[in-house]
This record gives structure tokens, C-alpha cells and sequence, in this order.
């Protein structure tokens, strides 16, 4: 079995002082120092225990706009927050920000790269703070993080069809696949093949750019079959029928590899919906009934997200255009400059 491969978090955590200071000359065996410093690192590594984490208490599976915006604001009331969601990468306000200022963006590329294989402890730094997580990018793993945190309960929320869901991505994701200035605008700044000049003056989305490629390439790997080489965005919302088996099968696999007693299937325009999660969590029969169930409008908020990036895409034109303009102010200049000369 291949080595998994080690992904580092950035840390904000104080230096700590310097405990060895080697004091050799140069080829007196100083080389060996680090080598042994780090042989001392990894075997601190295996033998002592992880900082106390909390576990993840719940794991949402379901694919996104099926919703799991909801979702999260439902698990932060009932006591199961803070609740890992994309919100949190993308360091939407309102969110705890500590995944987007930690780069998690990076964190999620290497393990969508990587197939998930990691050290074990890249979950728990992903997850310290939060309670439950849901939507992508950690709902592409739901299966692994079952596996790691085997007290999670895991919710799979999925809409009254899978027609009805491909609606709902056609009124999302899909708009970056239409005609038109703006949504070319949409292609440049969230299509992850985007060009080197926007990857340029936009860092951070070529990164989400990053991130997205690689939890394609997870989809791929998990579902196989004719989604192992056809998968993507762009195919599911071209194609209905393709979208539609997509669903399915999603559904199918997670549905296949937890346990009954740990899922919950949750149809969340169901009007009991806040009582069967509210049971499944433990709660009394009286306070689940009473709960209400929150809908949370994450079409207008991914609205808002569509309109920052179109505005941050439509402001890298502005250098070359003045630049062009200037260029030609000039250019014009010097013909009338050579003209007169000419004339003289």
C-alpha cells in the first residue's frame, strides 16, 4: 500500500525556543544533527497522543444544493456547531474564518490530489473548533471521515428528485457554462482551467481553482465506473440524464457504505424534516417536534459571491485597458509629432 502522504497546516502557535544549538566546525558531523532532530521529531509523532480534538459529532453527505446551507444553520442551533462548510474556506462573513486565514483552500487540493490518503492528524487540524461539517469540500469524503470518527452520526440530504436538484445547480453552478459577457467573466474567474493572466492578479481563486480540480478528480475515483472518465462539472450540467445518474449513484454509494443505524436520509423540503433530525440527534420527542427547521436562501448568497468575482475579474481589465488607451494617445501624439516634421 502506497505511503500516504503528509500534508502540513500553517500554524499561528508561538515559536518555541531553540533546544538543540549545534557549535561544530563545518565537516565535524554537523550534517548529521538535523538528520537526527527530525528522526527524534517523527518518533515524538508516533508515540504521544494528538492535542485533545473533538471529534466530529455529525458528517453531512449530501451533494451540494441539496441543501446543506440549511443544514449547517440547523446543527449550529441544535448545539452541533460550529459547523464546517464551504462558507468556512471561502471566508464568507459571519463564518469563523479560521479555515480561509489558515489556507485550508491548499489543505483540500493536496487531499483531493492525494485520494484522502493522509496522516491521520490533517483531519483533526482540519475539523479543531468545529463540531459537525457539511457541503463540499468535506461531504466529497463523508465515507472516510465515517471511517475516522466512528461516533458521527452522518446526514444525507438530498432534494425531492434528482430532476428537481438539477434545477437547482442550473440556477448555481451551471450559469458559468452559458453565453454572455458576464458569465464569461464567471468562466474566467471560477472555471479552474482559467487563464494565466486572472490566475495572476487572483491568487486565491486560482487556488479554489486548484481545490475544485482536485475534488473532481475524487468524484472520479470514488463513483468509477463512466463517471471515472467523464466526470465533471461542466458535464452535469450539460446533460441531464448524465447529472441525473450522477445523483443517483452518489446517493447509492454513501447509502451503501455507512451503516443504517448511523444515516439519516433527509429530504429537507420535507415539512417534518426538523423532527426527524432533531430525533436522529438525540433529541426528546417533544423538543424535535417543536423544532422548526430553517431555510436558508443560499441561492441570493451565492448571488452576492457571483457578483464580488465578476467585479474582482472585471477589474484585472483595467490595466491593460488604460494601458491601451494610453498607448494610443500616444501613438497618435508621435504620428502628428512625425506629420509636422514631415510637412517642415
Amino acid at each position: 500500500m502506497a505511503t500516504p502522504n503528509l500534508i502540513h497546516l500553517p500554524s499561528s502557535a508561538a515559536a518555541e525556543p531553540l533546544q538543540v544549538i549545534g557549535t561544530g566546525l563545518g565537516r565535524t558531523g554537523t550534517d548529521s544533527t538535523p538528520h537526527l532532530i527530525r528522526l527524534l521529531f517523527v518518533v515524538t509523532l508516533i508515540l504521544l497522543p494528538s492535542a485533545a480534538a473533538e471529534p466530529l459529532q455529525v458528517i453531512g453527505a449530501g451533494l451540494g444544493r441539496t441543501g446543506t446551507d440549511s443544514l449547517r444553520l440547523a446543527l449550529n442551533e441544535l448545539g452541533f456547531g460550529p459547523t464546517y462548510h464551504m462558507c468556512e474556506v471561502l471566508g464568507v462573513p459571519g463564518t469563523l474564518g479560521d479555515a480561509y486565514k489558515r489556507g485550508h483552500v491548499d489543505v483540500w487540493a493536496e487531499l483531493g490530489e492525494a485520494g484522502g490518503e493522509t496522516d491521520e492528524r490533517t483531519w483533526d487540524d482540519l475539523f479543531r473548533g468545529y463540531r459537525s461539517a457539511v457541503d463540499m469540500p468535506s461531504q466529497v469524503f463523508a465515507v472516510q471521515l465515517a471511517e475516522k470518527y466512528p461516533g458521527a452520526k452522518v446526514v444525507l440530504t438530498v432534494r425531492a428528485s434528482a430532476g428537481v436538484w438539477h434545477e437547482s445547480i442550473n440556477a448555481a453552478w451551471c450559469r458559468f457554462s452559458k453565453g454572455g459577457m458576464s458569465n464569461w467573466l464567471d468562466q474566467a474567474f471560477f472555471d479552474y482551467r482559467g487563464s494565466e493572466y486572472f490566475n495572476f492578479f487572483l491568487p486565491f481563486e486560482r487556488r479554489f481553482r486548484r481545490q475544485n480540480a482536485a475534488l473532481e478528480g475524487v468524484f472520479r475515483r470514488t463513483l468509477g465506473g463512466p463517471y471515472e472518465s467523464t466526470y465533471s462539472t461542466g458535464r452535469i450540467c450539460s446533460d441531464r440524464e448524465y447529472a441525473v445518474g450522477f445523483y443517483e449513484a452518489w446517493n447509492s454509494y454513501i447509502m451503501k457504505n455507512i451503516p443504517e443505524e448511523r444515516l439519516l436520509v433527509l429530504e429537507t423540503g420535507d415539512p417534518d424534516t426538523g423532527r426527524k433530525l432533531g430525533l436522529f440527534l438525540g433529541l426528546d420527542e417533544e423538543t424535535a417536534g417543536a423544532y422548526e427547521y430553517p431555510h436558508a436562501n443560499s441561492r441570493r448568497l451565492f448571488a452576492v459571491v457571483v457578483a464580488i468575482g465578476r467585479i474582482e475579474a472585471a477589474l484585472t481589465l483595467l490595466p491593460p485597458l488604460l494601458l491601451y488607451l494610453a498607448g494610443k494617445k500616444l501613438w497618435r501624439r508621435i504620428g502628428g509629432v512625425v506629420g509636422r516634421i514631415k510637412q517642415d
